[in-house]
């Protein structure tokens, strides 16, 4: 049942803060693969399959905060009595593109970080806990892209309900069911490398030094964890647009960091 508009401040916004949070961190992580590609040309090192894989997270990126541009105006940041008739068809449109942009964000991120310690420590016995990871970040993706596009058969059904579908998974369970895996392969990624660096022959205040570089991940975490509080705390009322507003945001926010700690 919608709420009633006496319930309601019907002139409430939180759009400047969807727009900063869409907006400022992608122009950090833009900036922040722009460097490092300037740093592998200015030093001739050559370009490597991580950062290859940490472009494509980018242009994922660019894909997730389009999506909100495009859903911001249109049904997110107001209680869903302010937009047009379509706000619920435009909610679960935005909504879905920016799952599946923000999914590929996450997994290419994972891959170009798991890439870079292969090159790093490719002389020590890491490869088997990277391959392990490897393959817990391709399956965590497919579950989650194969969930997406499922969860209306046919797809069309999660935001047309003129038409015949079957719509059987719960948006709130399946987005708290991914959070938790991702979190626990983040700490994993972050954990991975603190006892190959221990060993790296070179003095304590360079092994602080890389692996304060890499500790900057856990900012990804925090983010993370912010997320899945968000969707934790969501309500179950027919105001979307107001209620996923915190979701959107720390979706936006962990992405965009992940570009970030990738890049260092």
């Amino acid at each position: 049942m919608s709420q009633s508009t006496s319930s309601v401040d019907l002139a409430a916004t939180r759009q400047p803060n969807l727009y900063a949070s869409s907006i400022l961190p992608f122009c950090i992580a833009f900036i922040c693969v722009a460097l490092r590609f300037w740093c592998r040309w200015r030093n001739t090192a050559g370009v490597w399959i991580d950062d290859w894989l940490i472009l494509a997270s980018l242009a994922c990126g660019a894909g997730l905060t389009a999506s909100l541009l495009w859903w911001i105006p249109r049904a997110l940041g107001r209680h869903i009595q302010t937009f047009g008739p379509n706000a619920t068809e435009d909610a679960y449109i935005g909504l879905f593109s920016c799952e599946l942009t923000y999914t590929g964000v996450i997994v290419l991120v994972k891959f170009s970080i798991l890439a870079l310690y292969w090159r790093l420590f490719n002389r020590s016995n890491i490869k088997i806990p990277i391959g392990i990871i490897a393959s817990a970040v391709c399956m965590w993706g497919i579950a989650v892209f194969l969930l997406t596009l499922l969860q209306c058969v046919p797809t069309r059904g999660l935001w047309d309900q003129s038409i015949d579908a079957s719509c059987n998974v719960d948006s709130q369970k399946f987005l708290f069911a991914i959070s938790i895996p991702n979190i626990i392969i983040d700490v994993t990624l972050l954990t991975l490398p603190i006892p190959y660096i221990l060993k790296l022959n070179t003095s304590s205040s360079h092994k602080k030094a890389i692996m304060s570089m890499f500790l900057l991940g856990s900012f990804v975490c925090i983010a993370s964890i912010m997320r899945l509080v968000s969707v934790m705390r969501q309500g179950t009322n027919a105001d979307i647009t107001w209620e996923w507003v915190d979701q959107a945001i720390w979706a936006t926010v962990e992405a965009d960091l992940a570009i970030v700690s990738g890049t260092c």
